[in-house]
């Protein structure tokens, strides 16, 4: 089985353990922006989060919403 923990974007779920739960949360944040075309209030909505908190969130993993690139 392939471990993809270098890159959570590929689809693929990483091994049990591989990944913690903030940088499990922080790829879900990074693909629902692109998904969403970084439309903050649906990437909101989709994750049940506020708007205030999403931007917590990209505070707390140092997501620049002002680039194309979130890594």
């Amino acid at each position: 089985m392939q471990n993809n923990v270098s890159n959570p974007n590929k689809g693929t779920l990483p091994e049990p353990g591989a990944m913690s739960m903030d940088e499990i949360e922080k790829a879900m944040i990074i693909k629902t922006l692109t998904y969403y075309n970084q439309n903050i209030s649906q990437v909101a909505k989709a994750l049940g989060l506020s708007r205030g908190a999403l931007y917590r969130r990209f505070e707390k993993y140092g997501i620049d919403i002002s680039k194309n690139t979130f890594d």
